[in-house]
């Protein structure tokens, strides 16, 4: 949909505010046109939260982002290996969920929603999919991020062995 390219255009340039309106406006175009709870709609939400998350605005974020992960449906698990896009899945919502509990030092919540990103990505690693080298990337960034709270937590062993599982998958890619 153009006003979600208008929206990252104006991200690109640094526009943050006028690329949020853009967001916001093509959320509200895909849920007139769409179902509510279309995976599409998902993308611009996916983007309006990436943007809060890096104004800090993690509130809002969380908010937003579970918005996005309602729009893939009550059933996470039903269809791993799926036909969404290689930017915006369940699997990235959780994740970036998890990020933001891990911003707001919120780490059970965080490795909560981190691991189950992570059993989605398990569960879709190796089907064969126009998105398969996108999952195992995701893979390795959220198990790099769950490596990172386990290390705050002061669990280095833990951590150790994520972080070597994430770069060995990140180059097998």
């Amino acid at each position: 949909i153009g006003i979600h390219n208008l929206a990252v255009v104006n991200m690109l340039a640094g526009k943050y505010n006028e690329a949020l309106y853009y967001f916001h406006e093509a959320v509200l175009t895909k849920r007139e046109n769409l179902q509510a709870d279309n995976p599409l709609v998902a993308e611009s939400l996916v983007e309006i939260g990436i943007l809060l998350y890096a104004r800090e605005e993690y509130t809002r974020a969380l908010a937003v982002f579970q918005d996005a992960l309602e729009c893939f449906g009550t059933d996470l698990f039903s269809s791993p290996t799926n036909t969404y896009s290689s930017s915006c899945s369940p699997s990235n919502v959780l994740n970036n969920i998890g990020c933001v509990h891990f911003a707001l030092k919120q780490h059970d919540m965080a490795l909560s929603f981190l691991k189950k990103s992570l059993a989605i990505s398990k569960m879709s690693m190796g089907a064969s999919t126009p998105h398969a080298e996108s999952t195992l990337l995701n893979f390795a960034l959220t198990a790099s991020n769950v490596g990172r709270v386990k290390m705050d937590q002061g669990h280095c062993g833990d951590a150790l062995l994520l972080l070597e599982e994430a770069l060995l998958v990140h180059q097998s890619v």
